[in-house]
């Protein structure tokens, strides 16, 4: 699998970084059900659940959940904001 070149969540728009706002959902669910209850693998079994997968045609992993649960980019900065710090902190 090729890299992404934006974190999920995100695309390119007329040069700008703008929220992808299916993915959006994704992330602020994995950073709520991560809260509730930090297994991951039953995040990644709700996640494979969902309508959207992390890149087309894979199936989401650990790893894929783990990345986005430490990435500070969705809190906003140089990157749109999809969660809140306080958000990110409860994880």
């Amino acid at each position: 699998m090729a890299n992404r070149k934006l974190p999920f969540g995100y695309h390119i728009q007329g040069g700008q970084i703008q929220i992808e706002e299916h993915e959006a959902e994704v992330v602020r669910l994995i950073f709520d059900r991560y809260a509730e209850s930090p297994s991951y693998n039953r995040l990644t079994a709700v996640l494979n659940g969902q309508d959207v997968p992390y890149a087309p045609g894979k199936r989401w992993n650990k790893n894929m959940a783990a990345r986005i649960l430490r990435d500070g980019r969705y809190m906003g900065g140089a990157y749109p904001q999809i969660i809140t710090p306080e958000t990110f902190r409860r994880t």
